[in-house]
């Protein structure tokens, strides 16, 4: 009897996920509304993002995997704006798109890090910041609005950190666990 237990423990046990935190909050779980998927799928058709720096590569390289995770979707990337769904990622200075739909005084608001998201005329939705920090900080904004399901009409965040110092509490120990 205790051995037929123990069998159906280790099976229920062996089904079991095993969450080791190696994901933190990048688990890009597929989108599961398909009218939003679709949507979201037609708002990033074309992304033009001119990415030349580390920091911007790496940017461009998370905007790749959360959109193939969550949309199922090998996004194109172009330097040119295409004003029919698209998502344009840049400095204020990268373009004149960008430079008419931000005002200065919210560039200065913003600061270093901070960076604004906005769906403007014509449909499109850019990212833009004073500085590439806040244009990756801006990306995962972005990713995390797609994850949480969200509208994107309409959408107008700008956000700019309180404090100077961003500290994600958590640690690897050497036996491959992570603690928060």
């Amino acid at each position: 009897m205790k051995t037929f237990f123990g069998i159906i423990l280790l099976f229920c046990t062996l089904s079991a996920f095993s969450e080791d935190g190696y994901d933190l909050w990048l688990r890009y779980a597929p989108v599961e509304n398909v009218n939003l998927q679709k949507t979201y799928r037609n708002q990033v058709k074309s992304i033009a993002f001119d990415a030349k720096t580390p920091t911007l590569e790496a940017a461009k390289s998370e905007l790749k995997t959360g959109l193939s995770k969550m949309l199922g979707i090998n996004p194109s990337f172009t330097e040119n704006l295409k004003n029919d769904g698209s998502l344009m990622i840049g400095l204020p200075n990268a373009c004149e798109a960008i430079k008419n739909n931000t005002g200065e005084d919210e560039l200065q608001r913003i600061g270093n890090e901070g960076f604004i998201i906005r769906q403007v005329e014509g449909g499109y939705l850019l990212i833009t910041a004073n500085t590439e920090i806040g244009l990756l900080y801006g990306v995962f904004r972005f990713l995390q609005i797609l994850q949480q399901e969200l509208p994107l009409s309409g959408l107008d965040v700008v956000d700019a950190p309180k404090t100077q110092v961003r500290i994600l509490n958590h640690w690897d120990n050497l036996n491959r666990t992570v603690e928060r």
